[in-house]
């Protein structure tokens, strides 16, 4: 596999967002940069697409993962993983006052 795709769009909170994730499994070149990466199945890009009262920002992101190149599974996983930060940044906000 060289790469595949998936991408999902959300609306809410006055903006529409559409999230773009491509995986690629082709991994022998970093492997042989990084030998010490033994589990290393699949790198990732995330490409989030945000419009917000007619402005639009691109924001790309990169990963490296242990998951084979399934791009819906790890989309959900990175997804996830925002979500958890998003809370505890919450958190440390109330708790601290700190932003």
């Amino acid at each position: 596999m060289a790469f595949s795709s998936s991408v999902k769009n959300d609306k809410g909170h006055g903006r529409f967002e559409t999230r773009k994730c491509t995986v690629s499994d082709d991994m022998d070149w970093l492997k042989t940069e990084h030998p010490h990466w033994k589990n290393l199945k699949s790198i990732v890009e995330i490409e989030s697409t945000r419009e917000i009262k007619n402005e639009v920002s691109v924001e790309k992101r990169y990963y490296i993962s242990d998951h084979i190149a399934n791009p819906e599974l790890i989309a959900n996983a990175v997804r996830q993983h925002w979500g958890v930060e998003n809370k505890l940044h919450w958190v440390l906000n109330m708790s601290f006052g700190d932003d």
